[in-house]
């Protein structure tokens, strides 16, 4: 998963320390850092590490972003704590930029929610596949190996950028790319919208809402979780181009804290971070506050 990857924060120490899970027990953190540095490395090949409510993830050292979720639970915190809370049975979750599939994972193995998983890396595809296989939910999820854009076509892609790989701006040299197919979230979805959209696409947010028009407007969509942080200006985009449009779709921004479960009502949109975007928050509300509490791993409960 891409979203708020380790490679941006300022160092692990901080993301131990200052994760909800870790706040209490630091001591605890920095052991289960420390034991995954040295026991990973003793395994060939990736390590299957207990998730949420009996799921797992295959994890290896290299997964910048997953392996988040081995030392505080849950990586995004925040945004996983909101999407356990919101989906139920029944429910459609788009995953554009699926990565390794820890959301598809949540979505679809904790949740019970029909997922659809949009990757177009073939490393990430790799392991996203793997992890909907050893979680046993290939009936609930359809895997995408596409970019999602304004419209059908072809893009270039890089290839060695593990967590940042991405769509390859015009002029961009010094990496290796590969062509990947491009699709309209609008005419993947038809009809039937998803509850909840989480988009993490580096920066090429802007040209994939631009294909989501009826999508973004339908009544069915409660929710999209998306990061916002400059990158668009990569492809030409600022970042307010992404907030006004889903703004002008009905949505409007939030934080979430899952302790609590109590939505905050924001101003703008995070420069960092990400950002939750609701359509009818009551609603939202009401139904966070009904999800069952589910077991994270060893690290507690929300």
């Amino acid at each position: 998963m891409r979203l708020s990857s380790l490679s941006r924060l300022r160092s692990v120490p901080t993301f131990l320390s200052q994760h909800p899970f870790n706040r209490e027990q630091p001591g605890r953190a920095l052991w289960t850092f420390a034991k995954w540095q040295l026991g990973s490395r003793l395994v060939p090949g990736p390590v299957l590490v207990p998730f949420v409510a009996g799921t797992r993830l295959a994890v290896s050292p290299s997964m910048s972003g997953a392996t988040g979720n081995v030392y505080a639970g849950l990586h995004d915190f925040e945004e996983m704590g909101f999407l356990l809370h919101l989906l139920r049975p029944g429910d459609r979750f788009a995953d554009v930029g699926a990565n390794v599939g820890s959301y598809t994972v949540l979505a679809a193995g904790v949740c019970g929610a029909e997922v659809l998983a949009f990757e177009p890396g073939l490393e990430a595809l790799r392991w996203l596949r793997t992890n909907i296989a050893i979680n046993d939910l290939g009936s609930k999820v359809r895997v995408l190996p596409l970019a999602v854009g304004r419209e059908r076509g072809e893009v270039s892609f890089t290839v060695s950028l593990d967590t940042v790989n991405h769509v390859a701006p015009a002029g961009e040299s010094g990496n290796d790319f590969r062509t990947v197919g491009v699709e309209t979230l609008d005419a993947v979805m038809g009809e039937n919208a998803p509850t909840l959209i989480k988009m993490d696409i580096e920066g090429f947010e802007s040209e994939a809402l631009a294909g989501a028009t009826a999508t973004l407007r339908s009544e069915r969509l409660a929710a999209v979780i998306v990061e916002i942080n400059g990158s668009g200006l990569r492809y030409g985009h600022a970042d307010l181009e992404i907030h006004e449009l889903l703004v002008g779709a009905g949505l409007s921004p939030h934080g979430y804290d899952p302790k609590t479960r109590v939505l905050l009502e924001l101003s703008s949109y995070r420069r960092e971070g990400n950002t939750i975007y609701l359509r009818r928050p009551a609603e939202v509300a009401e139904r966070l506050r009904a999800a069952p509490r589910v077991q994270v791993a060893a690290f507690g409960s929300i």
